[in-house]
């Protein structure tokens, strides 16, 4: 059982991701402007670049483990195991009332898996995902943006309804992302269960993101090139001192060797 009280481990994933797909992620709200297109995709408002939001993708990986372990997981929205369990977690706050050791340690028994490496309102989240931001190489932001069409459904007759076409920007597909995830304190079984189904669906380009997917929309990919460090106690004051260039990348295979 890994807590955040002590440090035990760190995995870092740093690569790249590009989208197979257009993607689109709105930024919310319509624009009345007719020069504009209707529905924008999310940018910074710094720099006007669009970016892919880290905890989008966070969400996107947390819905697929709950269709993947859906006898394993609550319904962190709805019926969260915390609230089921709201009870036992009372009697454990009164019993370890000046033990918030032991009391953390208890409720953190008491959460699914998903919860555990996810959060919940009990406890912190184990995987931390930037924001992904447009690649530069050679001084070129490697993006373009684009426009598609989208006409409004009425749900009662399956056709188009009446006045109810609208546009929305799109990332054009081959745009690359740099990508940077932590996963803090995991157990063996936790990076068997999660970690490594993580990057596996990221390589298979399975994965969407974004509005739209059931027109097509949102496949992304890691490509290859990707590295992951683990740090542990033997070398985290190098890495705290260094950064990660001291640090020596895993190869994917000889890290899966290690939790098989």
């Amino acid at each position: 059982m890994l807590l955040f009280d002590k440090f035990e481990n760190r995995y870092i994933i740093k690569g790249i991701i590009t989208n197979l797909n257009p993607i689109h992620i709105g930024a919310g709200g319509s624009s009345f402007n007719p020069l504009e297109v209707d529905n924008r995709i999310v940018r910074y408002a710094s720099t006007n670049e669009p970016y892919i939001p880290g905890s989008s993708l966070k969400g996107v990986l947390r819905s697929f483990f709950e269709q993947i372990y859906p006898k394993e997981h609550c319904w962190a929205t709805i019926n969260p195991c915390s609230k089921k369990k709201e009870g036992e977690i009372e009697d454990k706050r009164k019993k370890y009332s000046e033990n918030p050791e032991g009391y953390a340690k208890e409720v953190y028994s008491l959460l699914c898996d998903i919860c555990k490496v996810f959060g919940s309102q009990e406890t912190a989240s184990k995987i931390y995902i930037s924001d992904l931001k447009v690649r530069e190489e050679n001084g070129k932001k490697l993006y373009k943006l684009g426009v598609r069409d989208g006409v409004g459904i009425d749900r009662d007759t399956g056709t188009a309804a009446n006045r109810m076409k609208y546009d929305f920007e799109v990332i054009e597909p081959g745009a690359k992302f740099d990508l940077y995830m932590v996963f803090e304190n995991l157990e063996n079984e936790c990076v068997k269960s999660f970690l490594i189904p993580i990057v596996e669906v990221l390589k298979s380009g399975e994965l969407k993101i974004g509005g739209k997917t059931s027109r097509g929309l949102g496949r992304i990919k890691l490509l290859e090139d990707f590295k992951i460090y683990k740090i542990t106690k033997d070398n985290i004051k190098n890495y705290l001192e260094k950064g990660l260039n001291e640090i020596e990348p895993l190869s994917w295979a000889d890290f899966k060797k290690q939790f098989e």
